[in-house]
């Protein structure tokens, strides 16, 4: 195995680690998340409610989470793609597992979210993805990322269900990410 295959795998499995015992991970797993919609007689305004994992939990996630989708990051499952799946020194198990994974999981993001719209458009998931984490929780892309991550936080009815929905995305690649480390745990022994 090369050495930069190595450092990249030993980085994935540490920052997989750190994913799953995170309090955004347990308060999902405990409580789980949910917007609520309700108005009464005498406020007859809609009022929209999400809970779910505080802020700050899912700011440290985010932390963590980019490492596996941020192309520069040696761990992300495009540099690994890119630069380890060419590594004879990795099994052919390690590879087609992580290819199929990956696949699985670039599917998933490029899928729309056909239950929400804005301005009669349903967002891909990728798209809700990278607009929260480039709008402001992992970096502050002003010049479009940001423009757009805050037209949707002005919309009171689209911003509870797009972050509610920005939650699931993050939970989605958790199990890949975890099978992918355990591959790769088996891959650094041998």
């Amino acid at each position: 195995m090369r050495a930069e295959t190595r450092e990249a795998l030993e980085l994935f499995v540490e920052k997989a680690d750190e994913l799953m015992v995170s309090s955004f991970v347990r308060s999902l797993v405990e409580h789980g998340t949910q917007v609520t919609i309700s108005w009464t007689a005498e406020e007859p305004v809609l009022k929209i409610e999400r809970s779910g994992p505080q802020q700050e939990s899912i700011a440290a996630f985010v932390l963590t989470f980019r490492f596996f989708v941020v192309a520069n990051e040696a761990s992300s499952f495009r540099s690994l793609s890119q630069k380890v799946l060419d590594d004879p020194g990795l099994s052919e198990n390690w590879k087609r597992n992580f290819a199929e994974a990956r696949e699985d999981w670039n599917n998933y993001l490029d899928s729309s979210v056909t239950w929400l719209s804005l301005n009669g458009q349903h967002p891909v998931r990728r798209n809700i993805l990278f607009t929260f984490l480039y709008g402001g929780l992992a970096h502050a892309n002003v010049a479009v990322t940001r423009q757009k991550f805050k037209l949707w936080q002005a919309d009171p009815v689209f911003f509870p269900f797009a972050a509610d929905e920005f939650q699931q995305v993050l939970m989605n690649p958790l199990d890949v990410i975890a099978q992918i480390s355990q591959l790769s745990e088996h891959e650094l022994r041998n």
